[in-house]
């Protein structure tokens, strides 16, 4: 029982991580696929004209184009998503108004707007023994 709700618990984790980066993660490594067959292609070609004076150079370009990648990847996948969650740290929320602010647009639309609930809204507090005394 507690070896499915581990189980459970580590499936939630690895999609609510993997929501956001999957796009990005496929893109990079159909890139980095398509980097890896090209320069086995090129090799191939070069056994065939049996002319390997560049072979070193593909492999050379190759890890870079890799790099590159990857390098792709962060700054256009998670760099945005680091900064979206520093913003909510510090009190934005996902429109990009401050909560406080939003809080006050939400307030200020419900006073417009009547629900049938602003009797309970309005109705007066019950006071305890100790809120009396601290009155007098």
């Amino acid at each position: 029982m507690l070896n499915f709700f581990f189980k459970s618990g580590l499936i939630l984790f690895i999609s609510l991580w993997l929501k956001p980066r999957l796009k990005g993660i496929v893109y990079a490594i159909c890139v980095i696929a398509g980097i890896w067959l090209i320069q086995g292609e090129y090799l191939d070609y070069l056994s065939l004209i049996n002319d390997f004076t560049y072979a070193g150079w593909t492999y050379l370009a190759k890890w870079m184009a890799i790099v590159i990648t990857v390098v792709l990847y962060y700054y256009f996948v998670e760099v945005p998503i680091k900064n979206a969650a520093a913003s909510n740290d510090k009190g934005f929320s996902a429109s990009g108004l401050d909560i406080g602010e939003e809080k006050r647009t939400i307030d200020q639309s419900m006073a417009e707007k009547d629900d049938g609930f602003n009797f309970l809204r309005k109705k007066k507090q019950l006071k305890n023994r100790s809120q009396k005394i601290l009155e007098e």
